[in-house]
């Protein structure tokens, strides 16, 4: 798949602050490194309709930018080493 991570002092190094999966329609955000409240996401490989937090079905609020999606990312839990984020995708045509 084909979903970036903005990443960290993006245009002057850092890293990727996160990973992506997917199966079928869903598509499962890891933000393994990130303390900021907004994270955008490019190459979404359809429209987006619902997101969640994985952990407890909490909603996400999301806007769709040109070229992706923009996330807010809730706090981390105390320990949270991987906050995980459900992306449910429109269906394939």
């Amino acid at each position: 798949m084909a979903i970036r991570f903005m990443e960290r002092g993006e245009g002057g190094g850092g890293g990727a602050v996160g990973v992506t999966t997917q199966r079928g329609s869903t598509v499962y955000v890891h933000v393994l490194d990130w303390n900021q409240p907004v994270l955008a996401l490019a190459g979404m490989p359809r429209p987006v309709h619902a997101a969640k937090l994985l952990r407890d079905g909490s909603s996400v609020e999301f806007s769709v930018v040109k070229g992706g999606l923009v996330l807010r990312i809730p706090e981390a839990q105390p320990g949270e080493v991987d906050r995980v984020i459900v992306l449910e995708l429109e269906a394939a045509k």
